[in-house]
């Protein structure tokens, strides 16, 4: 978060010759938290005290409330792009459960999409594909189940290019 912030507040609100609209985007992610968000998020209601402790959270209350934040810190009425961040961390060892919370995550982003509050949304992970967590297929599956569209391969497509 501290980065996308760095990088958008110094570009500042308005195009410059430098760092244009055209030219910037702005990505941040939700997933790993800070203690201080954590706390923030239990205050609002999102995360219970034993979630927060953990420092990580796909849970669609959480995805929504920080994108949500994400847009506010970031004066923003839109973000180009959220990453879910390392969605491995969720469920470590428990295949079905992780693809499912990354499935809600992303109904959380498609609402999110729909909404003309993200433009569109990927994941950021260290290990999840290298240790086969999941693929790349399962992922294109994942959202075009959150898409209500069983059509993965038309979903990737189109939904890529109109993102950019």
């Amino acid at each position: 978060m501290t980065a996308t912030t760095n990088v958008a507040s110094s570009c500042g609100s308005r195009p410059s010759s430098a760092c244009s609209e055209a030219s910037l985007r702005i990505a941040t992610k939700a997933g790993y938290f800070t203690p201080a968000t954590g706390a923030d998020a239990v205050n609002a209601g999102v995360l219970t005290e034993d979630q927060a402790v953990t420092g990580h959270s796909l849970a669609p209350d959480y995805v929504r409330w920080q994108t949500g934040r994400n847009r506010e810190q970031l004066g923003r009425e839109w973000l180009d792009l959220v990453l879910l961040h390392n969605p491995e961390r969720a469920h470590p060892g428990d295949h079905p459960a992780l693809h499912r919370a990354m499935r809600d995550a992303f109904v959380v982003l498609e609402e999110a999409v729909a909404a003309g509050q993200v433009a569109g949304y990927g994941m950021a992970t260290w290990a999840g594909l290298e240790e086969e967590t999941f693929t790349v297929e399962e992922l294109l599956a994942l959202a075009g189940e959150a898409l209500g569209d069983s059509s993965t391969t038309t979903w990737s497509r189109s939904r890529c290019r109109s993102a950019w």
